[in-house]
């Protein structure tokens, strides 16, 4: 789910592959957006790096998705997930549909352009030439692949019934935002991050369910385990011993080269 100045996801894959999708995402718009020249922006665009929360459980899995699918509506600016105005998981996990969408390939696009420059040629190049058409299907969470695709829907339909009712609730008749007054904001408006204890609140890994359970527990320990594994591993470099092997799914830090 997208919003105008952070995004939720939930994903699933190698460690070192999620860093570099996320850091590719966040420079990729931070480019674009900066770029487009009614905008007159200036500064990052995020408000820091990314929060990550592993979901070592299936009632971790469902709650972040709960989560996840709840946003737009628990602020009070829609009245149901699937009319946010920009993209939002909930259209697809409800329709069953493919989110589709266009990527513009700068790189063959830019050579093609400083080409024609320096030949002087006059053919015109069309940037629409240079646009891909993509398809991202929604996976299903480790918490429900034991069920067929008409139970995940159904469990689904029901998760968004209940964020709607809670909205309704929590707005106690008051009409939501609406996506109309939303698409009126200008996207370069920039609001300050709420005081704590809000912050603190989110640093309490809001997807978890309590530490004492035993998936917790089970995750928690084997984390102790690999960070213990990690600052040994970098005493170790400290020491001047190059050939030391870190834990698997960790980064080695880089060296300074002598000058």
């Amino acid at each position: 789910m997208f919003v105008s100045n952070h995004v939720h996801m939930m994903v699933e894959g190698n460690p070192t592959a999620i860093v570099g999708f996320i850091r590719d995402v966040k420079r990729e718009i931070s480019i674009r957006v900066g770029r487009l020249p009614h905008l007159k922006w200036s500064g990052t665009m995020w408000h820091g790096p990314y929060l990550a929360t592993a979901l070592p459980t299936h009632e971790s899995q469902i709650k972040c998705l709960r989560y996840v699918l709840s946003n737009g509506v628990k602020e009070g600016l829609v009245d149901r997930p699937e009319q946010w105005p920009g993209i939002h998981s909930a259209k697809q996990l409800l329709s069953g549909k493919k989110l589709k969408g266009e990527w513009f390939w700068a790189t063959p696009y830019g050579k093609k352009v400083n080409a024609q420059r320096r030949t002087k040629k006059a053919k015109s190049i069309r940037q629409r030439d240079y646009y891909i058409t993509y398809e991202i299907e929604h996976g299903t969470i480790p918490a429900w692949q034991h069920l067929d695709a008409d139970e995940v829907h159904q469990n689904i339909r029901q998760m968004v019934k209940e964020i709607v009712q809670e909205g309704r609730e929590a707005r106690r008749g008051r009409p939501p935002v609406g996506a109309k007054a939303i698409r009126k904001v200008p996207v370069e408006t920039v609001s300050e991050l709420p005081a704590p204890p809000w912050f603190e609140e989110r640093k309490a890994m809001v997807c978890w369910p309590s530490s004492d359970r035993e998936g917790t527990k089970a995750y928690l320990e084997e984390y102790w385990v690999f960070q213990w594994a990690f600052r040994a591993a970098a005493n170790k470099l400290k020491q001047g011993l190059l050939d030391v092997v870190f834990p698997t799914g960790s980064f080695r830090p880089g060296l300074a080269a002598a000058t």
